[in-house]
């Protein structure tokens, strides 16, 4: 399936585009997720990569500087040919939190104790965890986030900016060698 952008069902706006990506019918190109995870799991630049030039392109584009031909990109989101019984190309999707929240803040969360980033995004019933991740950030910059040996995060005091650690780390199998 051929995906140009939001224009994906007018043939006449795909042939404008300058850009163009192609998938297997596993991927729902209405689903920017898996659009993304294909582009992240299944393209390499080195060979997954058409670049045609001299091609017709809006002579009122900025890009072209005048001329009158571009270039048109493509991109190969598509699983190896050949190979779909060799190597695991499934989707991957984040865990769905259907419990009512249980706090109504990531300060509130923290507060009760250590947790890992998947227990907060729970904890205050996010949907996607950019609240979390924003809270975090203000606790960060702060100087009130911590985290644990096994990467839980925690309230402390570290420097304005930067997460500090908590407790000892475990020791270094390399020392002394």
């Amino acid at each position: 399936m051929i995906y140009g952008g939001k224009d994906h069902d007018r043939s006449a706006a795909r042939l404008r585009r300058r850009r163009y990506r192609v998938f297997d019918e596993d991927i729902d190109i209405h689903d920017e997720g898996q659009v993304e995870w294909a582009l992240g799991t299944r393209f390499q630049a080195d060979t997954d990569m058409v670049v045609l030039t001299g091609m017709i392109g809006m002579t009122m584009g900025p890009s072209l500087q005048g001329r009158r031909t571009g270039a048109k990109a493509g991109f190969d989101c598509t699983k190896p040919f050949g190979r779909d019984g060799e190597i695991p190309l499934t989707r991957s999707a984040a865990k769905r939190f259907t419990g009512a929240p249980r706090f109504r803040s990531v300060e509130e969360a923290l507060a009760a104790g250590a947790a890992f980033y998947a227990d907060l995004v729970e904890g205050v019933g996010s949907k996607d965890g950019r609240e979390v991740a924003a809270a975090l950030d203000a606790l960060r910059q702060q100087g009130r986030l911590v985290r644990d040996r096994d990467g839980r995060y925690a309230l402390g005091r570290s420097q304005p900016g930067v997460t500090g650690i908590a407790g000892a780390l475990y020791p270094d199998p390399n020392e002394g060698t």
